[in-house]
Protein backbone atom coordinates (compact mmCIF):
# COMPACT_ATOMS: atom_id res chain seq x y z
CA UNK A 1 0.00 0.00 0.00
CA UNK A 2 2.74 2.25 0.78
CA UNK A 3 4.29 1.81 -2.61
CA UNK A 4 1.02 3.01 -4.36
CA UNK A 5 0.84 5.98 -2.29
CA UNK A 6 4.67 6.77 -3.62
CA UNK A 7 4.15 6.03 -6.84
CA UNK A 8 0.99 7.96 -6.27
CA UNK A 9 1.86 10.69 -5.33
CA UNK A 10 5.33 11.13 -7.62
CA UNK A 11 2.71 10.78 -10.28
CA UNK A 12 0.55 14.02 -9.29
CA UNK A 13 3.83 15.80 -8.87
CA UNK A 14 5.05 14.75 -12.40
CA UNK A 15 1.19 15.88 -13.84
CA UNK A 16 1.40 19.06 -12.04
CA UNK A 17 5.21 19.76 -13.09
CA UNK A 18 4.11 18.92 -16.92
CA UNK A 19 1.22 21.07 -16.67
CA UNK A 20 3.05 24.07 -15.47
CA UNK A 21 5.19 23.73 -17.45
CA UNK A 22 2.95 22.77 -20.73
CA UNK A 23 1.82 26.62 -19.50
CA UNK A 24 5.08 28.31 -19.67
CA UNK A 25 6.46 26.53 -22.99
CA UNK A 26 3.87 28.89 -25.05
CA UNK A 27 5.85 31.71 -23.45
CA UNK A 28 9.24 30.46 -24.15
CA UNK A 29 9.54 27.91 -21.73
CA UNK A 30 11.04 28.86 -17.97
CA UNK A 31 11.05 28.34 -14.69
CA UNK A 32 7.43 26.28 -14.11
CA UNK A 33 5.13 28.58 -11.56
CA UNK A 34 4.77 27.60 -8.30
CA UNK A 35 1.47 26.21 -6.70
CA UNK A 36 -0.98 27.92 -4.60
CA UNK A 37 -3.90 25.95 -4.06
CA UNK A 38 -4.47 22.17 -2.25
CA UNK A 39 -5.97 19.26 -5.08
CA UNK A 40 -7.68 16.44 -4.45
CA UNK A 41 -6.98 13.32 -6.73
CA UNK A 42 -9.19 10.22 -7.30
CA UNK A 43 -7.09 7.08 -8.76
CA UNK A 44 -8.85 6.06 -11.99
CA UNK A 45 -7.64 3.61 -14.52
CA UNK A 46 -6.96 5.80 -17.46
CA UNK A 47 -5.44 5.93 -21.52
CA UNK A 48 -1.74 5.73 -21.91
CA UNK A 49 -0.23 8.82 -24.09
CA UNK A 50 2.29 5.97 -25.51
CA UNK A 51 5.40 8.23 -25.86
CA UNK A 52 8.89 9.04 -23.88
CA UNK A 53 10.02 12.68 -23.16
CA UNK A 54 12.54 14.18 -21.67
CA UNK A 55 12.10 15.93 -17.76
CA UNK A 56 14.20 18.23 -15.78
CA UNK A 57 13.79 18.27 -12.09
CA UNK A 58 15.57 20.61 -9.63
CA UNK A 59 14.58 18.65 -6.59
CA UNK A 60 14.58 14.81 -7.89
CA UNK A 61 16.62 15.22 -10.94
CA UNK A 62 20.41 14.12 -11.60
CA UNK A 63 23.12 16.43 -11.60
CA UNK A 64 26.55 16.55 -13.80
CA UNK A 65 30.01 17.19 -11.90
CA UNK A 66 29.02 21.33 -12.39
CA UNK A 67 25.28 21.21 -10.08
CA UNK A 68 23.78 21.54 -13.76
CA UNK A 69 20.35 19.69 -14.20
CA UNK A 70 20.78 16.35 -16.51
CA UNK A 71 17.47 15.58 -18.80
CA UNK A 72 16.37 12.22 -18.08
CA UNK A 73 14.51 10.06 -20.64
CA UNK A 74 11.03 8.83 -19.68
CA UNK A 75 8.28 6.50 -20.71
CA UNK A 76 4.07 7.83 -19.82
CA UNK A 77 2.42 4.87 -18.89
CA UNK A 78 -1.29 4.87 -18.03
CA UNK A 79 -3.30 7.90 -16.22
CA UNK A 80 -3.01 6.95 -12.03
CA UNK A 81 -4.78 10.08 -10.74
CA UNK A 82 -7.28 12.46 -11.78
CA UNK A 83 -6.84 15.84 -9.77
CA UNK A 84 -8.43 19.18 -9.40
CA UNK A 85 -8.41 22.20 -7.27
CA UNK A 86 -10.44 22.01 -3.84
CA UNK A 87 -10.55 23.99 -0.86
CA UNK A 88 -9.99 23.11 2.83
CA UNK A 89 -11.73 24.02 5.90
CA UNK A 90 -10.89 22.88 9.72
CA UNK A 91 -13.54 20.07 10.63
CA UNK A 92 -16.27 21.82 13.02
CA UNK A 93 -18.72 19.96 14.71
CA UNK A 94 -22.39 19.83 13.15
CA UNK A 95 -24.16 23.37 13.40
CA UNK A 96 -21.37 25.12 14.41
CA UNK A 97 -20.59 27.98 12.00
CA UNK A 98 -18.92 27.07 8.68
CA UNK A 99 -14.94 28.34 9.51
CA UNK A 100 -12.83 30.22 6.90
CA UNK A 101 -11.04 27.91 4.45
CA UNK A 102 -7.47 26.88 5.49
CA UNK A 103 -5.02 28.84 3.01
CA UNK A 104 -2.44 26.34 1.24
CA UNK A 105 0.71 28.97 0.96
CA UNK A 106 2.47 28.48 -1.84
CA UNK A 107 5.35 26.05 -3.60
CA UNK A 108 7.18 24.26 -6.27
CA UNK A 109 6.24 21.13 -5.39
CA UNK A 110 3.59 19.39 -3.46
CA UNK A 111 2.93 16.35 -0.80
CA UNK A 112 -0.43 13.82 -1.33
CA UNK A 113 -1.69 12.06 1.54
CA UNK A 114 -4.23 8.82 1.34
CA UNK A 115 -7.56 10.51 2.28
CA UNK A 116 -10.41 8.54 4.66
CA UNK A 117 -13.66 9.16 3.74
CA UNK A 118 -16.07 9.17 6.81
CA UNK A 119 -18.86 9.45 5.21
CA UNK A 120 -18.05 6.65 3.27
CA UNK A 121 -21.27 3.78 2.15
CA UNK A 122 -19.74 1.48 0.89
CA UNK A 123 -18.52 1.61 -3.04
CA UNK A 124 -18.39 5.23 -4.37
CA UNK A 125 -20.20 5.82 -8.22
CA UNK A 126 -18.00 6.80 -10.42
CA UNK A 127 -18.35 10.24 -12.64
CA UNK A 128 -17.51 10.74 -16.60
CA UNK A 129 -15.63 12.92 -17.58
CA UNK A 130 -14.11 14.70 -21.03
CA UNK A 131 -11.03 15.88 -21.03
CA UNK A 132 -8.42 17.69 -22.93
CA UNK A 133 -4.97 16.93 -22.09
CA UNK A 134 -2.19 18.87 -23.75
CA UNK A 135 -0.21 15.03 -23.68
CA UNK A 136 -3.11 13.70 -26.69
CA UNK A 137 -2.89 16.88 -27.67
CA UNK A 138 -6.06 18.50 -26.65
CA UNK A 139 -7.51 15.39 -28.36
CA UNK A 140 -10.25 14.71 -25.92
CA UNK A 141 -11.21 11.31 -23.97
CA UNK A 142 -13.45 10.35 -21.71
CA UNK A 143 -12.72 9.02 -17.61
CA UNK A 144 -14.23 7.51 -15.35
CA UNK A 145 -13.52 9.17 -12.23
CA UNK A 146 -14.42 7.57 -8.55
CA UNK A 147 -16.79 10.26 -6.86
CA UNK A 148 -14.70 10.23 -3.79
CA UNK A 149 -11.37 11.05 -2.75
CA UNK A 150 -8.38 9.25 -2.85
CA UNK A 151 -5.87 11.77 -1.98
CA UNK A 152 -5.51 15.55 -0.62
CA UNK A 153 -2.17 17.24 -2.01
CA UNK A 154 -0.34 20.37 -0.45
CA UNK A 155 1.79 22.97 -1.72
CA UNK A 156 5.55 22.99 -0.55
CA UNK A 157 8.69 23.46 -0.85
CA UNK A 158 12.03 20.43 -0.52
CA UNK A 159 15.20 21.12 0.92
CA UNK A 160 17.85 18.24 0.49
CA UNK A 161 19.31 16.80 4.04
CA UNK A 162 23.05 16.28 3.43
Amino acid sequence: MKCKVALAALAVIGIVSLSATGAHAGAGGGVPSVLTSFFVCNPVNGPDPGFQFDVESPVFGRFDAAGNPILQRLQIGKASLACAFARLFPAVPKGAPAPDPIEPGEGPQITCYPLVNQNSQGNAPSAKYSVFDPLFNNNPFTLSVPTTSGFLCAPGVYFPNF
